[in-house]
């Protein structure tokens, strides 16, 4: 006799729960508010005032982020294996940590150059799990929750029905948060819009990728849809920005040419006095130089007692203005006096473009560098107007040079290379995840372990840095030599860097207390040496100059917006 299984789906053993389509929409409901709660917490997490546009924001959101969920947990109606689900899962988890972990590094999210550039970075690796804190294991260990679903039985029925229904319920969701968005614009934004098509994507794969929409904000696009969509945007971003690079808008001659080629008075000396030695100081920030240890000493007696005994230019408050670019940014800044570009690092992606700087000036240029080939110097060196590069041979960290060794090799080449001569070196004990120093200094209590880590190390870069300006007093080779001491970026959120400066050409000292920019340095450079009139004069003020100080010829947005125009059409390569 042959016999029938009437067993129902909710008399199905647990582990025969998968095989049934009621099972299957059961999983579908908790795998979608899995989904959501992870892309939710991400915003919470790493995306500041994500949920703080007001209520139409806050809708429309929240229905991208619910249609992307479903999208994804829709998987589990029509699979039969678990490895997709998995996969699916498991990267959307590896992509969170790794923008979270960016995100505390830079302030920014990654793009498709930032991984294209991760295998340039030699010697660096350790620093990146500096950024593995508390709201990253947080966000793995709810994305981990997934894991006693795979306990589930293979074999299964589809539930093509309940997918489509699904999608139907998907698209409802992204045509709603349209509405909602529409709403936004124009009462938050005073724009008068029609309700267009724009407005109508499924997951607004199209317009919004657009790069201008992009580059107006990397939160913008997270906060509007989900850390989720981030990442199919990513690529389909990197194409319309193909098609801007070959079709970018005409530099007008006005923009460029009339503003920061002939401003200021034409200083036609050229007549070059000694070195000029500038010192990147790795991660040097102000509120250091100002810093105190638990006996109530300075954390950098070096730097300080410099500034004393000598009149100086000090610029306390110098915005550090790095995009993904980090110290390869810092360096394109003080050396040439443009600005990062908007997608990628200037260093990697633009290393066969033409840039102004002063190195070239001089006879005899090199720069020192701690850490072989980091942020792509072999190229860069040349392509910032240096004929030497001093570096060492590995590429490990246990291989590189600590800051003594780096001002070892500074003093011989300044005593060796014909002066005058301009000598650049990067230092890099103060780098993260600052633990190239061993710990010695007494500090004051109420410092986190970051920061007092972080002094440690800065203390050893300043005596260091103080062995060679003890020596720079009495070096015959140092005589009517300009020195130039700053940090290449900042490290702790919305600090800012000091910039010190003492040349022959400052007779008595000044401090500047009011906000400055990275893209000073460079004009400020060109007066300490005598240069003014070098044809580009870079987008920042001569901090030199009073008047220069009171009137800057273009703000900090517009000259990111041209001189992300000019590095990217090479405007430099037809110039002498």
């Amino acid at each position: 006799m042959r016999t029938h299984d009437v067993t129902s789906d909710h008399e199905l053993p647990e582990g025969r729960l998968w095989a049934s389509k009621m099972g299957r929409n059961v999983f579908f409901y908790l795998m979608s508010v899995y989904f959501f709660v992870l892309v939710s917490l991400f915003d919470l997490l790493f995306v500041p005032g994500a949920f703080g546009h007001g209520a139409w924001w806050l809708f429309a959101a929240l229905l991208a982020k619910a249609a992307v969920s479903m999208a994804l947990a829709s998987i589990v109606l029509v699979v039969k294996r678990r490895w997709p689900l998995a996969l699916v899962s498991a990267v959307l988890i590896v992509w969170m940590a790794v923008n979270g972990m960016y995100y505390h590094s830079t302030g920014l999210y990654v793009t498709l150059d930032v991984v294209k550039m991760a295998g340039g970075l030699n010697g660096f690796g350790s620093s990146v799990w500096t950024y593995l804190r508390w709201d990253v294991v947080l966000a793995l260990a709810v994305g981990l929750l997934i894991v006693p679903i795979f306990r589930l039985q293979r074999q299964a029925a589809l539930s093509w029905h309940s997918f489509f229904k699904v999608w139907a319920v998907i698209c409802l969701c992204s045509l709603s948060g349209g509405v909602f968005h529409y709403l936004y614009d124009t009462k938050h934004e005073k724009l008068v819009k029609s309700f267009s098509g724009d407005y109508f994507r499924l997951f607004d794969f199209y317009g919004d990728c657009k790069p201008k929409a992009w580059r107006d904000g990397e939160n913008w696009y997270i906060e509007r849809h989900s850390i989720a969509m981030a990442l199919p945007h990513l690529f389909v971003h990197a194409y319309h920005l193909g098609l801007e690079e070959e079709s970018n808008a005409f530099i007008a001659f006005s923009d460029v040419e009339a503003v920061f080629f002939d401003r200021g008075p034409a200083d036609t000396s050229s007549a070059l006095g000694g070195h000029l030695v500038v010192i990147l100081v790795e991660s040097l920030e102000n509120w250091a130089l100002e810093q105190k240890d638990a006996g109530g000493n300075d954390v950098m007696p070096c730097l300080n007692a410099f500034i004393g005994s000598r009149p100086t230019l000090v610029a306390r408050r110098v915005v550090c203005q790095k995009r993904y670019g980090e110290s390869g940014d810092g360096q394109l800044i003080i050396n040439s006096g443009l600005l990062p570009v908007k997608e990628g690092v200037a260093c990697m992606k633009y290393s066969n473009r033409t840039y102004p700087n002063f190195a070239h000036l001089f006879p005899q240029s090199a720069i020192v560098n701690p850490v072989k080939n980091a942020w792509n110097q072999t190229v860069m060196t040349g392509r910032y107007g240096y004929r030497q590069l001093l570096e060492p041979d590995g590429i490990t960290m246990k291989e590189t040079w600590n800051d003594a060794q780096v001002v070892d090799v500074l003093r011989n080449v300044c005593d060796t290379i014909e002066r005058p001569a301009c000598i650049m070196a990067l230092t890099i004990s103060s780098h993260t995840p600052f633990d190239r120093v061993a710990p010695g200094l007494s500090l004051p209590n109420g410092l986190s372990r970051g920061r007092a880590s972080y002094l440690n190390c800065i203390h050893y870069a300043d005596s260091c840095v103080g062995l060679f300006l003890r020596w720079a007093d009495t070096a015959r080779c140092m005589r009517n030599a300009t020195v130039v001491i700053t940090g290449d970026h900042n490290i702790f959120p919305d600090e800012v860097c000091p910039l010190v400066i003492s040349s022959p050409s400052i007779s008595e000292s000044l401090l500047i207390e009011e906000v400055c920019y990275q893209m000073d340095i460079y004009p400020t450079i060109l007066h300490a040496i005598g240069q003014r009139g070098y044809f580009w004069k870079g987008f920042g003020v001569d901090l030199l100059d009073d008047e220069s100080r009171d009137r800057r010829p273009i703000s900090v947005e517009a000259a990111f917006e041209l001189s992300d125009k000019l590095i990217r059409k090479d405007y430099f390569g037809g110039k002498d």
